[in-house]
């Protein structure tokens, strides 16, 4: 496998699926003979372009869905009015992915289906940062107005506006990759590739990827990369100099001569210094549906409940060159007495 330098993943995972496959490879990276039961799912990607055209265009139609289901899957797993002033132990990783699950088999199939899917979850980040730095007043306070302004109910366009934690899940992902290097790629030209600038023959067959936790932690592109920021991605300042920092010379005079006001990025907005949702036409396609999501539960989470302060941010747990979710962690929750 090579590694890529971070400055040539954007040419290079733009050559065509005749010269780099993705397919192949990401079927066999996650061995879907064995993973997925179903062989034509696992051959045929029908579901990729329902989720990236029917999922995404119908957001409108399935928000109010997520979040009615949110708020039940809640109630019935964090505690509800009943339980208010009481503080309840909750396992982490259970209850993220019944409520995730809940949510999105609710906007799938409906509330009577949506029992018991499994998608995973982590944000653990928020909660453990210093509470001094105001992370979670502001944040519930910008949920606060938000849904107050969208009359009571969630919206596509009220979710929308949740930009603080649309800040925050990005900082999230970013500061917990999936993933040490990732979107791994397989070289099918015959004659191979020669990589960009340096003119390195890469033959056919050799399996490329990229260094991706090694970007997320690059003090040039995001100062003090191993602490948590908030609203890192919130500050326009922030996304000039993160661009700056990590675009080639040529690539940022060509863009300053075409220069546009830089504005606060969302989470679902692909670039070569972020790449929790992948990069290029073959990033997650069903990233929009799962910020949407995951901005409701944030919201809901922060205007319905408090979350007792973590003394030390939990660890991934490093497996080959996965990062995965801790199983066992525990949180402190209480049902709060004014909720929304």
């Amino acid at each position: 496998m090579i590694i890529l330098p971070p400055r040539l993943i954007k040419k290079v995972y733009s050559l065509p699926e005749t010269t780099l496959d993705i397919h192949a490879t990401q079927s066999e990276t996650i061995q879907t003979r064995w993973t997925v039961w179903d062989k034509e799912v696992a051959d045929n990607d029908f579901q990729i372009n329902v989720v990236r055209h029917q999922i995404t265009r119908n957001l409108e139609t399935l928000t109010p869905l997520m979040a009615d289901e949110l708020k039940r899957g809640f109630d019935r797993w964090w505690g509800g009015e009943d339980d208010a002033r009481e503080w309840k132990e909750v396992k982490v990783w259970d209850a993220c992915l019944k409520l995730i699950a809940g949510a999105s088999n609710g906007a799938f199939c409906g509330a009577p289906l949506c029992e018991f899917k499994e998608i995973r979850l982590q944000e653990s980040d928020l909660f453990s940062s210093d509470p001094s730095l105001g992370y979670v007043d502001a944040l519930r306070d910008e949920a606060s107005s938000v849904f107050a302004k969208a009359g009571g109910s969630w919206t596509r366009d009220a979710v929308r506006d949740l930009k603080l934690i649309d800040s925050t899940i990005r900082e999230s992902m970013r500061l917990n990759p999936f993933a040490i290097v990732g979107l791994p790629r397989t070289v099918v030209h015959p004659e191979g590739i020669k990589l960009p600038v340096s003119g390195v023959h890469v033959a056919k067959g050799t399996m490329i990827a990229v260094p991706m936790e090694p970007i997320h932690y690059d003090e040039s592109i995001y100062p003090q990369a191993r602490k948590f920021n908030a609203f890192r991605f919130a500050d326009p300042s922030n996304i000039t100099n993160i661009v700056d920092n990590f675009t080639a010379k040529d690539e940022l005079e060509a863009e300053k001569a075409d220069a546009t006001e830089k504005k606060a990025k969302s989470t679902a907005t692909l670039d070569d210094a972020f790449l929790g949702f992948g990069f290029g036409r073959h990033a997650c396609p069903g990233r929009f549906f799962a910020l949407n999501e995951m901005k409701i539960f944030i919201a809901h989470m922060l205007l319905n409940y408090d979350v007792e302060h973590m003394a030390i941010r939990p660890r991934p747990l490093d497996t080959v060159w996965l990062k995965l979710p801790l199983h066992g962690g525990k949180i402190r929750v209480r049902r709060r007495t004014s909720v929304i």
